[in-house]
């Protein structure tokens, strides 16, 4: 006679490691695992149905997202060395919002807005905090062709956490709206960037743009670059660039319009015309 003899089943790894999708209403959440996540996300700009496609661990994110228009997205990494990009392919009047907590490990974001401009009234707001670990987090937006228009803004948001991080930001095109940039090291020793070029505009004078940066490291020995320039110096685009490296020694890269808080008396100083 077969006598039945109770066994733990063993689940397979992609069951016990699964990341999770979901979409409430307009809002896009992903969860990853404690092991090495990867995702890449397509906004269309249309701020419509199917806005925002791409791939989450190998799955297809439009099984999730073919009919819901995305404008929030949350980013729950857990552990591991994670690693996403977000491309926005075309001109958008839309908003999105991003929030990323990455977690523990050495984690890499980065944002390619190359590809379409933020149009009148759209708004992008991307904030995300590298965790523990050496994290690479950046965007892209200097291929010339993004403008940022007539009411829109742009803001990044950044927080190193600890470990020893890169955060960056680049900019070039036309700016008759806002583009924010902040970015905090934490603790670690860090490298922080940003490379902002302003295009000549026939309309500065009407609409100016205007520019707000800050950097801030008050822990490690740091590394800002800060430049900041305008195509046509009599365009009325208004700049506002600061560093604060909390006393703490430092080698600083900036152009002559950048202003300078908490700097430490033996930090090496490098100045650029703007």
């Amino acid at each position: 006679m077969n006598r039945y003899v109770p066994r733990l089943e063993c689940l397979e790894d992609r069951e016990l490691l699964a990341s999770s999708i979901s979409v409430i209403g307009s809002v896009l959440t992903i969860t990853g695992t404690n092991g090495h996540d990867w995702a890449i996300l397509y906004d269309d700009g249309t701020g419509g149905p199917g806005n925002l496609t791409g791939w989450v661990n190998g799955w297809n994110l439009s099984n999730w997202t073919a009919n819901a228009a995305i404008d929030q997205v949350y980013l729950n990494m857990l552990a591991g060395n994670d690693y996403i990009n977000y491309v926005l392919t075309d001109d958008t009047f839309s908003s999105m919002k991003l929030r990323g907590d990455l977690g523990r490990g050495d984690d890499y974001f980065a944002a390619y807005l190359v590809r379409g401009s933020l149009l009148s009234g759209a708004h992008y707001d991307f904030a995300l905090d590298g965790g523990a670990g050496n994290d690479r987090m950046g965007m892209y937006a200097n291929s010339g062709s993004l403008n940022v228009g007539l009411g829109a803004t742009l803001s990044f948001t950044l927080f190193g956490n600890s470990g020893n991080d890169h955060l960056w930001m680049g900019y070039a095109g036309i700016l008759d709206g806002t583009v924010n940039f902040y970015a905090d090291g934490g603790h670690g020793n860090d490298a922080i960037g940003a490379v902002f070029t302003l295009n000549d505009d026939p309309i500065d004078a009407i609409f100016p743009g205007q520019v707000n940066i800050t950097m801030v490291d008050h822990n490690g020995s740091n590394f800002f670059n800060l430049q900041t320039r305008r195509q046509d110096p009599a365009d009325g685009d208004v700049i506002n660039a600061l560093i604060d490296s909390g006393n703490q020694r430092a080698t600083i890269w900036a152009t002559v319009n950048v202003a300078l808080v908490n700097l430490h008396h033996r930090s090496n100083l490098f100045w650029f015309w703007s």
